[in-house]
């Protein structure tokens, strides 16, 4: 379940930048350059939101300090 997980946040990912970039850059053309990005501000504040309701908390198993979970970088 975890890879399918990892997958769609990679498609949003990679959607977010083939589809952002020329929208703001079209709306940038026929506004201006604070408008467009005020557009952006805001998609992405809809965006937050709606990963914060939609997306269910998991609950902790078992808590790891930040040194451990750093020491998981230096295998492989």
């Amino acid at each position: 379940e975890a890879p399918k997980a990892v997958a769609k946040v990679f498609i949003g990912v990679s959607a977010g930048m083939v589809l952002g970039v020329p929208i703001v850059n079209f709306l940038a053309n026929v506004f201006t350059l604070e408008i467009s990005l005020t557009f952006f501000a805001l998609v992405n504040i809809f965006a937050f939101i709606m990963t914060i309701v939609f997306i269910p908390s998991m609950p902790v198993q078992e808590k790891l300090s930040y040194g451990s979970q750093l020491k998981i970088l230096k295998k492989g």
